[in-house]
Parts: C-alpha cells; structure tokens; sequence
C-alpha cells in the first residue's frame, strides 16, 4: 500500500526534495508552506501532481494544524509519515 506522507516546509528547498523522493514512490504528499508564493514552480517540479496537495498553513497556530492534520485523515484514513522539515531563517 501507498503511504500518505505529510511534510512541512514543502514548497521549495528540502521540504520539496523529500516531496518529490515520496511521489517518485507513487506515495500521496500532503504538502504545508506558509504562503502559495512558490506552489506553481513547486507543482511544476514533481513528479505525479494530483498526488501533492500543497496547503497554506502558518505552523504557529495549533488549532489549525490540528484542524489541518484530522482533515488530512479524514481523506486519507491514514497518515504514514510526517516530516517536521519547516523552518525560519533571519533575525528573531
């Protein structure tokens, strides 16, 4: 069976390199990035994508990844993996 991987940070850089190893796989990606600014290149690079389901989510708000995560379920009945990959850069 096909896993169904969640990844963060998923539009550009790691997030979307690990998207693409998983959709080379014929797995289903659930991707989150905090804006859409990057989602028609990331689209664009990846093999099979009506598999990559990218999801504007800003990580800082836990109802709405809670909300994010059961929505993800609900569709999928499953989630395999999920990959902790987002990040900030710059000054705090």
């Amino acid at each position: 069976m096909k896993q169904v991987v969640v990844i963060t940070g998923a539009s550009r850089g790691l997030g979307l390199s690990l998207a693409q190893r998983f959709l080379e796989q014929g797995d289903t990606v659930y991707g989150i990035s905090r804006s859409k600014k990057y989602w028609p290149q990331a689209k664009a690079s990846v093999p099979h994508p009506e598999c990559f389901f990218l999801h504007a989510l800003d990580l800082t708000h836990e109802m709405r990844v809670k909300a994010f995560l059961q929505s993800v379920y609900r569709r999928a009945k499953k989630i395999d993996i999920l990959i902790n990959n987002a990040g900030y850069g710059g000054k705090v």
